[in-house]
């Protein structure tokens, strides 16, 4: 259903903190020995080629000037800082990605229409590319799927604690 116009603009200003906090994320990663992958998770990676395809993203001056990034106009590149935070964000999402496979759980189509429904159809969001509106939606949604995740039991944490308390 379509939202009232009064709800809108926080519709809006939602959209643009979540694009904002996907950016800012978290802010340390480690090096990387491997050209083709910007960050090592766990058992997956996070390409370079996705990496590169998502700053191409954001540094677009209509998404910067929307999500608050710092982006240079005279080489349209995205501060180093920013780069990170969104590396950052990326790694995360691997590893809430692997977290749920182990579990045998995954965001579904679902969890991202729950998102996706509550927006106006002139929302910011559905103007940014395919692959900006993909990591914003699952970075949403994925919350909704580590929910259907049960926890272990005290025992089985206890178990795990003494197998390798790190």
């Amino acid at each position: 259903p379509p939202l009232r116009s009064s709800a809108r603009p926080l519709r809006r200003r939602a959209v643009a903190v979540a694009a904002v906090a996907l950016a800012a994320g978290l802010t340390s990663c480690g090096a990387v020995a491997d050209n083709a992958s910007a960050a090592t998770v766990g058992d997956g990676e996070v390409s370079q080629d996705e990496f590169e395809t998502l700053l191409q993203g954001f540094a677009d001056p209509a998404v910067s000037a929307n999500v608050g990034l710092s982006v240079d106009e005279a080489t349209g590149t995205v501060a180093g800082d920013s780069s990170r935070s969104l590396l950052a964000v990326l790694i995360q999402q691997e590893a809430v990605t692997q977290f749920l496979a182990d579990a045998g759980e995954e965001i579904t189509d679902a969890d991202r229409a729950s998102f996706t429904d509550t927006l106006a159809e002139d929302e910011l969001l559905f103007d940014l590319s395919e692959d900006v509106q993909r990591v914003v939606v699952d970075q949403q949604a994925a919350p909704q799927a580590v929910d259907r995740v049960p926890a272990p039991e005290a025992a089985e944490l206890e178990r795990r604690y003494e197998e390798e308390p790190t």
